[in-house]
C-alpha cells in the first residue's frame, strides 16, 4: 500500500521532467536520433528499476497540472485584484494628472554690446 502511494507521488513529480521532455517528442525524430533511450538511461541510473515514457500518462499528467494552473491563477489575480481595490478605498486611490507644458522657441542673436 506504501509503495504504491510513493510510486504516485514519484510519477507526479515527474511531471516536471516531462515538460522538458515533451519539447523534443517532434515528429519521432527524438526517438531515431537516441533522445529519449539516453534519458530513460540517465533517470535509471539514479535508481529506477525501470524508467519508460508512456504517452497517455504524460497527457494525463500534464493535464491535469494544466487544469489546476488555470484555476490557481485565476484565484490568485481575483485576490490579487480584491486586495488592490481595498487598499485604494482605504488609502483614497492614486491620482495621476498629466500636464501639457507649452514649449517657445527663442531665437537667440548676438548681442553687439557683448564683444
Amino acid at each position: 500500500m506504501l509503495e504504491k502511494q510513493i510510486a504516485q507521488i514519484e510519477s507526479s513529480l515527474i511531471s516536471e521532467t516531462e515538460v522538458t521532455v515533451l519539447s523534443s517528442f517532434d515528429d519521432g525524430k527524438s526517438d531515431r536520433d537516441g533522445t529519449i533511450d539516453n534519458i530513460e538511461n540517465f533517470m535509471e541510473s539514479f535508481g529506477w528499476q525501470t524508467f519508460k515514457f508512456d504517452g497517455s500518462e504524460l497527457f494525463g499528467n500534464l493535464w491535469i497540472l494544466g487544469l489546476f494552473g488555470v484555476i490557481l491563477g485565476t484565484g490568485l489575480w481575483v485576490l490579487l485584484a480584491t486586495i488592490f481595490n481595498l487598499i485604494t478605498d482605504l488609502v483614497g486611490g492614486v491620482r495621476v494628472t498629466v500636464l501639457e507644458e507649452e514649449v517657445r522657441i527663442v531665437s537667440v542673436e548676438a548681442d553687439e554690446t557683448a564683444l
